[in-house]
């Protein structure tokens, strides 16, 4: 496996546990039975998640960047990192909003009903809750498991970082760079480019770069020869 579809499944399994988390702490408030105190409770519990989970991605995000070709870290880059950990905290807050509005719903007094109707109630609750994934919309207005969706961003994030990586190492002696691929029989196999747009008679990296180095593709930067 490559290094970014590493960093989206490192990522990706994060954000399961932290909604897994979510799932119980729903699972607990409302088996207590639902209250403002155990509310406020699941609030506050959830909110040490969301924070727990957004440094955790903070840190593997900085630990990727400075690990992928030279370590060489560009404001491009940075700024990558910031808009993914707005959109990933946006995300997590409304996991947590969705969750406390579902607490602030379900029946009261469920540990009573536990008493008299025994486990299985409860495993039946918890059973439910895992077969409604939370969701997400992305910036198209697509609906989508919010645990995919979050993996498919974490992997385009690590993945346009890593081609901004290299065109940053690339461009410290050369202003063109070719595309290069795993399989050479790709119709963009060998697409010379100029970085910046300074050689004339190229396409230029960003005019191509939603085309060539779409969310799911593999392409690579390699200086021309």
């Amino acid at each position: 496996m490559n290094k970014y579809d590493q960093f989206a499944a490192q990522l990706s399994d994060g954000y399961k546990l932290f909604a897994l988390a979510l799932t119980g702490m729903f699972a607990q408030t409302v088996a207590a039975g639902v209250s403002p105190h155990s509310i406020t409770r699941l609030q506050s519990d959830g909110l040490q998640a969301v924070n727990s989970f957004m440094q955790m991605s903070s840190e593997s995000i900085d630990h990727y960047l400075i690990t992928i070709d030279d370590g060489v870290v560009t404001r491009s880059m940075r700024d990558r990192q910031s808009a993914f950990l707005v959109t990933l905290r946006a995300l997590t807050t409304k996991n947590l909003t969705n969750t406390v509005l579902r607490a602030k719903g379900s029946t009261t007094g469920f540990g009573q009903m536990l008493k008299e109707t025994g486990a299985g109630l409860f495993e039946a609750l918890m059973k439910k809750r895992m077969e409604q994934p939370f969701t997400a919309r992305d910036s198209a207005g697509r609906n989508w498991n919010a645990g995919a969706l979050v993996r498919t961003q974490a992997r385009d994030l690590a993945y346009q970082t890593l081609i901004d990586s290299q065109a940053a190492k690339i461009g410290t002696t050369s202003d063109l760079a070719s595309v290069s691929y795993s399989d050479n029989m790709h119709d963009f196999f060998g697409l010379r480019l100029s970085l910046t747009g300074a050689t004339p008679g190229f396409q230029t990296l960003a005019s191509v770069r939603a085309k060539v180095f779409h969310p799911n593709a593999n392409a690579e930067l390699v200086p021309y020869v």
